[in-house]
């Protein structure tokens, strides 16, 4: 028995409809080293965390010392579509799925410039793959 040429054409078009995106978003920079691996609170000086972690994201200036903000943020976005391309262009179905994580070190120093304590997420650990 022959397939028609109905339903060949129902199946040549059924393979066009879907279209598939992935793509991913980053903001800032990773940390340059382990922050519990560098960091001694009482010990690490400011100039010691500029030199091992680069500018940071934000600077919050404060009477008795500053606070400095490290984040790398990660996004990763998955899209089926489903449409009809050729006349209408009308999607049929959409599914999305988005993630974002981070990872966020924040630094406080006190007065002469040495750290008095910090703190660590990482978020990017959480992230699952595309």
């Amino acid at each position: 028995m022959r397939p028609s040429a109905t339903l060949l054409l129902v199946l040549s078009l059924s393979l066009s409809l879907g279209a598939c995106t992935i793509g991913r978003d980053y903001v800032g920079n990773e940390l340059r080293a382990n922050p519990y691996e560098v960091l001694v609170p009482g010990k690490t000086h400011l100039a010691d965390v500029l030199e091992t972690f680069g500018a940071p994201d934000k600077i919050q200036r404060r009477k008795d010392g500053d606070v400095l903000v490290y984040r790398f943020v990660r996004g990763n976005e998955s899209v089926l579509e489903i449409q009809e391309p050729v006349i209408t262009g009308l999607s049929v179905f959409t599914y999305t799925k988005r993630q974002f994580k981070s990872n966020r070190l924040t630094l406080f120093f006190d007065g002469a410039g040495l750290l008095s304590s910090f703190g660590y997420t990482g978020g990017l650990a959480e992230l699952e793959a595309l």
